[in-house]
C-alpha cells in the first residue's frame, strides 16, 4: 500500500513538535528551578501520560471525519502558542507551593492537553491512510518510524541550536510553525483526497 507523503510529512512534523515540546518545556524551567530529577521526571511522565491519553481518546476524534487530524494539530497548535505566557501565569500563581509541587503541577497543565492532541495525531493519520485499506500494520510502522525520526531530529535541533541560540520564546514559535505546517499539510490532502464530484 502506498502512503500519501503528505501523511509521512505530517507524521514527521507532529513526531518533532512532540520531542521539541519536551525539551523546550525544560529549558524553559530551568531558569527558575534548574535542572533537576525531579524535573525530568515530571517532563517526562506527563509527556507520556499526555501521548497514551492521545492514543487512547483519538477515536473520538474520527467523528470530526476528514478534520479528526487537523482539530488536534490545532489544538496543540494553540497550546504551544501560548505556553510560555501560560507558565508566567502559573508559575507566578504556584510560587509559594514548593518546588516539586510547583514544578508537578507546571509539568501537567502544560504537557497533558498539549501532548494529549499531539498523541491523538499519528492513531488518527493511520485511521485516515487505512479507510479503503486492509494494511493497518505496514502504515501503522511507517506512521511510528516517521513520527520517531521527527523526534529525534527535534532534539537534536532544539537541545544544540534552537534553544541554546534563539531562546525560549523563538522556540515555542518555531513548534506552533511546525503545527501549522502539519495542519495545512493535513488540510490539503483532505482536498486532494476527495473525490471528483
Amino acid at each position: 500500500m502506498k502512503i500519501n507523503k503528505l501523511c509521512l510529512a505530517v507524521s514527521l512534523l507532529s513526531g518533532a513538535a512532540i520531542m521539541a515540546i519536551e525539551v523546550s518545556m525544560a529549558k524553559m524551567f530551568e531558569p527558575r528551578v534548574g535542572y533537576s530529577i525531579t524535573l525530568w521526571s515530571s517532563i517526562i511522565a506527563f509527556t507520556m501520560l499526555g501521548l497514551a491519553l492521545g492514543y487512547y481518546l483519538s477515536p473520538k476524534f474520527a467523528r470530526f471525519k476528514q478534520y479528526r487530524v487537523a482539530l488536534p494539530l490545532a489544538g496543540s497548535l494553540m497550546l504551544s502558542f501560548f505556553s510560555p505566557q501560560i507558565f508566567q501565569g502559573l508559575f507566578g500563581m504556584l510560587e509559594g507551593s514548593g518546588i516539586k509541587m510547583v514544578i508537578f503541577l507546571c509539568s501537567f497543565v502544560l504537557l497533558v492537553p498539549n501532548l494529549l492532541f499531539l498523541g491523538s495525531v499519528s492513531p488518527s493519520l493511520i485511521g485516515l491512510i487505512n479507510e479503503n485499506s486492509e494494511s493497518s500494520g505496514k502504515s501503522a510502522g511507517t506512521i511510528f518510524s516517521i513520527s520517531t525520526i521527527g523526534g529525534i531530529l527535534a532534539c537534536i535541533i532544539f537541545g544544540l541550536y534552537t534553544l541554546p541560540y534563539l531562546g525560549i520564546k523563538f522556540s515555542f514559535m518555531l513548534i506552533a510553525i511546525l503545527l501549522l505546517l502539519g495542519f495545512l499539510l493535513v488540510l490539503l490532502y483532505n482536498n486532494s483526497s476527495r473525490p471528483n464530484e
